[in-house]
């Protein structure tokens, strides 16, 4: 027997889910519908617990028994009732349909919110990129292998860390855009980003004919993207947990954001040193990749 364990949180912006199954853990977050004017934290909840299901669909196929954890009370009681009162009514029983569906048997269990930082992270998380790199973490790997960064491919003129720097904005739908139309050819580069436009990221990597690019991204192993650029990395640095390695903004603080949860790793990719047969095999299984995520 296969049993998962799936633990969601929701906030006003957001929510955030992590699949346990296999030995292996699964990260996803999306930002809340406006259109659904979710005015409670336990309809948020509910919702979040659903998106999940829906999001985690493809792995859940493969389990026979699924355990929900969340902070929340209601939802979960509801669950287990497999009745709801009218207000989270059609979110319970659209959440019993896709378990049916799927053939698995739902358990659900009350966590205390301490035992919920993760997904309370992701619900919240940061996409304005308000916070920066501590400067002791960012010297060890330039250090190390003797490298000078010529462009700080996404900050601001507060937290740059290099004199020319591409500026990304705080719409998530257009940050970077900077960084996407620049000639990154015979330079060597920052790249510290957001979550969101690492897909994008990796596919410009791949037009470049010679660059060295140093990129900082919180690791998330499910993301295609994460595979690429281990296979593209001369060399891998784990600096250590996001929360000792960044530094929030006063924007992100007054908002109450976080950041994104897990160990904070460095890809040193030396894109001139990557044969042309090896990037048309990176590619190729990019489009493997995205087409199995789909």
């Amino acid at each position: 027997m296969v049993t998962a364990t799936m633990t969601t949180d929701a906030s006003k912006t957001g929510w955030g889910a992590v699949l346990n199954m296999n030995q292996q853990e699964i990260l996803q977050f999306a930002l809340q519908e406006k259109t659904l004017n979710l005015r409670s934290s336990n309809q948020r909840e509910a919702r979040a617990i659903l998106y999940a299901l829906r999001r985690f669909k493809k792995q859940l196929m493969k389990a026979n028994q699924l355990n929900i954890l969340t902070d929340k009370q209601e939802p979960l009681m509801n669950i287990q009732r497999k009745a709801a009162a009218s207000i989270l009514v059609q979110t319970i029983r659209k959440i019993l349909d896709e378990a049916q569906k799927m053939g698995i048997v739902v358990n659900a269990t009350h966590i205390k919110v301490i035992y919920n930082r993760k997904t309370d992270a992701l619900s919240r998380l940061e996409l304005s990129a308000d916070y920066e790199i501590r400067i002791k973490f960012l010297n060890m790997v330039p250090k190390s292998q003797d490298l000078k960064q010529e462009a700080d491919m996404f900050a601001t003129k507060y937290n740059k860390k290099c004199p020319i720097y591409y500026v990304s904005r705080s719409d998530e739908e257009t940050a970077g855009e900077g960084y996407l139309q620049a000639d990154q050819n015979n330079k060597t580069i920052l790249i510290n980003s957001l979550l969101t436009l690492m897909g994008k990221i990796v596919r410009k990597l791949f037009t470049v004919k010679n660059c060295i690019a140093i990129v900082i991204v919180t690791e998330w192993v499910n993301q295609w993207w994460s595979n690429q650029l281990k296979d593209l990395a001369t060399q891998t640095v784990i600096l250590g947990n996001s929360e000792r390695v960044f530094k929030e903004g006063r924007s992100m603080k007054r908002r109450r954001m976080k950041l994104p949860p897990g160990q904070v790793l460095v890809y040193v990719t030396r894109i001139g040193e990557v044969t042309l047969t090896s990037k048309n095999q990176l590619q190729q299984s990019i489009q493997l990749l995205e087409n199995s995520s789909n």
